[in-house]
């Protein structure tokens, strides 16, 4: 959840604190269920009878903050403040940096972890009216007034240097040998604990190089993307059934890292929520 830490000179101040399940959804999972109201009240009534939280990514607040269809954005910021939630960051390099910056390495989601989004939770800040409840649809609204501006928020291009990085390991022929010899040997190269941010971003950039027919559009990057830091810190992830493959491939399962499924396990997905326990 999200609620008051304090007040400073700067202002109000904010924390963060995910309580289990965790769950992330990526952006056709958040259209499902908002669009199908019996499947959405499932869903929200499993992780609220859990007491679960739900976890968003700058990524979805962006994808839900462009769009025009006033009604669908209505479901969707619904949804979203029906349930506990907090911010994930989705860069996987900033969050590896952070990791070993900092002491703080376990699942927890809260404002000192390295996976917090400290930006939607700074704007959040800023835009919060203090009588009133919290709600994550209040930071997906304010996207979306800004990106009606010239001026809106600069929209992080993730792809640019793994795409050259991709481009000029496919071409050289020892870098590539590499990357399929690491690939086929990852067992022996992740780690053994917590945190595998670092293990899934390698072994992401190998698989991507190793399938050279693979094509990396804006769209595949940010399914990528959905996918990384949310799998390293959350119970259950609902992604693209690429990315889920290449999770399984990596050979990592829970609890080292969270349950995964594309659109085709809902049932399982709904139902592995349902029997949770830590």
């Amino acid at each position: 959840m999200i609620r008051y830490k304090g007040v400073t000179d700067e202002g109000v101040e904010i924390e963060q604190l995910a309580s289990r399940p965790t769950v992330y959804l990526d952006n056709w999972a958040l259209n499902l269920f908002s669009d199908n109201h019996t499947l959405g009240c499932r869903f929200t009534g499993l992780l609220n009878k859990l007491g679960g939280t739900l976890v968003i990514s700058v990524i979805s607040v962006l994808e839900v903050g462009k769009r025009r269809d006033t009604e669908r954005v209505s479901n969707i910021c619904g949804l979203l403040d029906s349930v506990d939630g907090v911010f994930i960051s989705i860069d996987p390099a900033r969050v590896i940096q952070k990791e070993e910056e900092s002491k703080n390495k376990h699942r927890v989601l809260s404002r000192n972890s390295p996976c917090a989004d400290l930006h939607l939770l700074e704007l959040l800040e800023d835009i919060h009216d203090p009588l009133k409840p919290f709600k994550i649809s209040e930071v997906v609204l304010e996207f979306a007034r800004q990106l009606k501006d010239s001026n809106g928020p600069v929209r992080e291009r993730f792809e640019t240097e793994l795409s050259q990085r991709i481009r000029k390991a496919r071409n050289n022929n020892t870098t590539l040998l590499r990357a399929k010899n690491r690939f086929r040997n990852r067992r022996r190269k992740v780690k053994t604990g917590f945190p595998h941010t670092q293990d899934l971003y390698d072994l992401s950039i190998d698989f991507i190089v190793i399938n050279e027919g693979m094509k990396m559009p804006d769209k595949e990057w940010l399914d990528l993307f959905h996918c990384i830091v949310p799998v390293t810190y959350c119970d259950f992830v609902l992604i693209d059934g690429r990315w889920t493959a290449f999770v399984w491939s990596t050979e990592l399962r829970r609890p080292e890292i969270a349950s995964v499924y594309n659109r085709n396990e809902l049932e399982n997905f709904l139902r592995d929520i349902e029997g949770f326990s830590e």
